[in-house]
């Protein structure tokens, strides 16, 4: 089994579908019904099975992740079982404990793959998605023609990634951070950046643009140059001539200003409703509530009745459930991100992951819930990239390597 797992190819090609599968939760084969929804019985996880042989045949010289990489996971468990008397156990934990085993198959796994197999991994993933996602696309044109030309709702375009078109463009524009070749990432990052004004989708658009950035700052071929200035420029133009004449400018425009309101209450589609109970949450709750519980515990104090189920604001949503603890925990994960990034030789946020969690990181503030399978598949490939990883039982070299390349002494 170990020589199995150990062929590169065999491994790049496990990791591969199951980098697909977590692309589309979508495919489940049912789902449990419980108190707290319904929870999805997915082929990504049904899938992750694959590799729980080789880690019990692995046990007695595992590795794990940094220490303060498992010591939160372990702090996240904990405090729900001990918050759960009080205030019921969320489906959320399920997202720590998958997320936590995730990590431990790449760190483990992963050393069999050199960097540039990871990368690969990840490319071939996220061009897989937007394959199927394309399809998807053109497969419910009727749907596009009517948003697009006849003023139907954005929110009818429907979903790959089981988070509707938001969570959908999203992925799509983080994405091309992952993509190698010069070309592909240009042709994928107008895909992303069209389905994103498509669907309306504001989130879409910052990540496509942070991703547009970091190819005019770093790109050899196609960043901002005197070469590349009249490309930019006239597919600038040829976009926004596309967005008027089809009507989508305007209907971007009203979604971000006139949609809930005026100003910044618009821009934020609601969320402020929902910050604003942050403060005297955390002043009745100062330890947390547990992970996942943030919101059905302000329904049930604070009077909030909306139907959202997360903060939309990461760090909101660790203050909450972890409390004090785990908000700055949360910030101190952001500043250990900057700080991997002192080396400037190869260029600030230069690697393709660092990017990517750098754009989750900003992305944070106004989504997700901190669990994510796909940011946590590209935090494992990123934490490999700098050896950050602890070996329990290993011999006295491999050991002091690991502890050194993880910071401890």
């Amino acid at each position: 089994m170990r020589k199995l797992y150990g062929n590169a190819r065999f491994l790049q090609g496990l990791l591969i579908v199951w980098l697909v599968l977590l692309y589309l939760p979508g495919l489940q084969v049912g789902e449990i019904p419980t108190a707290n929804g319904a929870i999805p019985i997915s082929w990504c996880y049904l899938f992750s099975v694959a590799f729980l042989p080789v880690l019990v045949f692995q046990f007695p010289r595992l590795r794990i992740p940094p220490w303060y990489v498992t010591a939160l996971y372990l702090f996240v468990l904990a405090w729900a079982a001990v918050q759960a008397p009080v205030f019921g156990l969320s489906k959320g934990v399920l997202h720590w404990l998958f997320g936590a085993y995730l990590l431990l198959v790449l760190v483990n796994l992963g050393q069999t793959l050199s960097e540039d197999q990871l990368a690969n991994v990840l490319q071939t993933g996220i061009l897989a998605f937007m394959a199927c996602h394309l399809v998807y696309t053109l497969v419910n044109w009727q749907t596009v023609y009517g948003v697009v030309f006849q003023d139907q709702m954005a929110s009818t375009l429907g979903s790959l990634t089981r988070g509707g078109r938001n969570l959908d463009a999203t992925w799509l524009g983080l994405g091309c951070f992952l993509i190698r070749k010069p070309k592909w990432r240009i042709g994928c990052l107008l895909y992303s950046l069209a389905f994103a004004v498509i669907g309306v989708s504001r989130v879409g658009l910052i990540a496509s643009g942070l991703c547009l950035l970091w190819i005019l700052v770093y790109d050899p071929q196609f960043g901002f140059r005197k070469k590349t200035a009249l490309f930019w420029c006239g597919l600038a133009a040829a976009g926004l001539v596309a967005a008027l004449a089809t009507g989508m400018a305007q209907r971007m425009y009203d979604r971000v200003f006139l949609g809930y309101g005026e100003g910044a209450v618009s821009f934020l589609s609601g969320r402020e409703t929902m910050w604003r109970n942050v403060a005297p949450m955390l002043q009745a709750h100062p330890f947390g509530v547990g992970v996942g519980n943030a919101i059905p515990v302000m329904r049930a104090e604070f009077g909030f009745n909306s139907y959202e189920d997360v903060m939309h604001n990461v760090f909101f949503q660790w203050l909450l459930d972890e409390g004090v603890i785990g908000g700055l925990w949360f910030l101190a994960l952001a500043v250990l991100l900057f700080v991997s990034q002192k080396n400037r030789a190869i260029g600030w946020f230069r690697q393709p992951t660092a990017a990517f969690l750098l754009g989750y990181l900003v992305l944070s503030t106004v989504q997700f819930h901190g669990g994510e399978a796909l940011m946590i598949f590209t935090l494992g490939c990123f934490l490999l990239s700098r050896g950050q990883w602890i070996a329990l039982r290993a011999p006295r070299g491999e050991a002091a390597q690991s502890k050194e390349a993880a910071g401890i002494k």
